[in-house]
């Protein structure tokens, strides 16, 4: 196996990251661009709330984002993310540990059909808080030599991108939740159910009659109301506070 220039890589991918840092999915883009450069399969990012100790869901990169963003939990149930945070470090997590550590309902929705592989936890740090968590699974990957050096450059890529989204405010709208069913209109919980289902524009629009301009009307309302980013994320928001089934 060659010896991998790790470097380099990090030089290639942190251009990348601030050229695409003015861009309205940077974080996406910031994860893609880790598995190109670095060893890891997919991944996710999660917004995390110092006081409260809450981390939440908010991108993801090779995985179902519905689900990414479902999870809201106190990293004090989690001592991975707890550990993370509490030492500003990241946390390797072999086979075994994912499997004792990660309730059972993420094992199901996160491994389905593939075998489970090692995962990194690393804390996204601001000048005064980690305010998210770069989660990382290895995936095929699991031959790569995980030296000094590259655990190293990890934890400035856990800075860099903690520093751009307490800058851009990135994870501000995350907060915003809705406070009862009442947000939403009769007509926008029909829809925002519809698009829980799965629906596309045009189905909504046929199965409530109406037009598929006033659809999209619905929609850009439920996400302005909810503090959304887009439909799947308006969509996650209603799940998680028991607005919709």
């Amino acid at each position: 196996m060659r010896e991998i220039d790790w470097r380099k890589e990090y030089c290639l991918y942190k251009k990348e990251l601030f050229n695409s840092a003015e861009e309205s999915d940077f974080l996406k883009m910031a994860l893609e661009g880790i598995t190109r450069y670095f060893p890891f399969e997919r991944g996710f990012i999660m917004a995390y709330d110092a006081e409260t100790r809450i981390k939440q869901g908010t991108v993801g990169y090779g995985f179902n984002e519905n689900d990414i963003m479902l999870i809201k939990e106190d990293t004090r149930e989690s001592p991975a993310f707890f550990m993370a945070a509490m030492s500003r470090r990241s946390i390797f997590m072999n086979e075994g540990l994912v499997e004792k550590s990660i309730p059972l309902q993420y094992l199901h929705t996160f491994f389905v059909g593939t075998s489970l592989s090692p995962i990194i936890v690393q804390p996204m740090i601001t000048v005064q808080n980690v305010n998210g968590f770069l989660v990382l699974d290895l995936g095929c990957h699991h031959a790569v030599k995980y030296d000094s050096l590259l655990l190293d450059i990890l934890q400035n890529i856990g800075n860099e991108l903690g520093m751009l989204t307490y800058e851009k405010g990135a994870f501000a709208r995350f907060s915003t939740e809705p406070k009862s069913e009442k947000t939403l209109s009769p007509r926008e919980l029909q829809v925002v159910q519809g698009l829980a289902y799965g629906l596309s524009t045009h189905e909504v629009a046929d199965h409530l009659k109406i037009n598929q301009l006033t659809v999209r009307d619905y929609c850009s309302s439920i996400i302005k109301k909810l503090g959304a980013i887009n439909r799947a994320h308006a969509v996650a928001i209603c799940f998680r506070n028991g607005i919709i089934n």
